[in-house]
């Protein structure tokens, strides 16, 4: 009896664990299919004996569509992105976007910290649509959070819907300009980057003037910004402003951390200082 006992333990407890390994979806559907092919069988047993086959075969085929549902569920809950609530890695060639990654980011507790670095681990690892979901969500959680309009703005940008991000960033950067002068140290990071992607954008659409005006207007944020003075560079050698161009290029390269704004540049843009920088005699590295 003992060892009886053990075998129907052990059943039900591997029942119990096939059972916990669905997710809640379809658990529920799998009782409902259960419950309507027992009630379907009770029912098929008050029909005369030559009928019974027709209604076994439907029953058949309604526990076969019931299983087939469960699988479809369960793959489809399989691909659902896997997100991590841990802090968020920067892989190498974002590490320069320090703005978006700050100690009260990585410390932070509660749903809105959890989904937004949930959001950042999907940024980072390029898969930008599953990433804006969750910045979106964050939104739900706590409407004021900035870095996850922000990253939101990014996100479309990497997508090339210029558009939405353009309208992003203008929307943001309008609501942050309002208490310009109560700005802590990360928003004032985060509306100085808002100016900087609304450049990208404009260059990306050829306005390159339009894109310098969006960068002048962020010296109000931070006046003495090395990438902004690299962009600017950029945008004057892009208009043939080359007086220009060398005035930003000398504000840059007599900035101590001209170097490292150097590195993320593009091929294009890198080739452009790196004509002027010989022209000016100096080194661009």
């Amino acid at each position: 009896m003992p060892e009886a006992n053990d075998r129907s333990s052990d059943s039900h407890s591997t029942r119990a664990t096939v059972l916990g390994t669905l997710s809640p979806r379809t658990r529920a559907i799998a009782l409902v299919a259960i419950i309507a092919e027992a009630l379907f069988l009770f029912g098929s047993l008050s029909l005369p004996e030559d009928q019974r086959i027709y209604a076994f075969g439907i029953c058949a085929m309604l526990l076969v569509l019931a299983i087939a549902s469960c699988v479809w569920l369960e793959g489809k809950e399989a691909a659902a992105p896997v997100v991590s609530n841990q802090a968020p890695v920067l892989p190498p060639q974002m590490r320069e976007q320090v703005l978006v990654v700050d100690s009260a980011t990585s410390t932070a507790t509660g749903q809105a910290a959890d989904t937004y670095r949930s959001g950042l681990n999907l940024k980072f690892a390029g898969r930008f649509n599953d990433a804006i979901k969750y910045f979106e969500k964050t939104l739900q959680f706590s409407p004021d959070h900035v870095k996850a309009r922000y990253n939101i703005g990014s996100c479309l940008l990497y997508l090339n819907r210029l558009d939405e991000s353009d309208a992003t960033f203008r929307t943001l950067s309008d609501f942050m300009r309002r208490d310009l002068e109560k700005l802590d140290a990360i928003r004032i990071e985060i509306l100085h980057g808002c100016y900087i992607q609304l450049n990208k954008i404009a260059s990306k659409r050829g306005k390159y003037a339009e894109g310098a005006d969006f960068l002048v207007e962020s010296f109000r944020v931070k006046p003495d910004d090395p990438l902004t003075f690299l962009n600017l560079a950029i945008a004057a050698l892009k208009t043939g402003n080359i007086d220009e161009a060398r005035k930003w290029h000398q504000l840059l390269f007599g900035h101590p951390e001209h170097s490292g704004v150097l590195t993320t540049m593009g091929e294009e843009d890198r080739a452009l200082i790196e004509r002027l920088s010989t022209r000016q005699g100096v080194l661009a590295s």
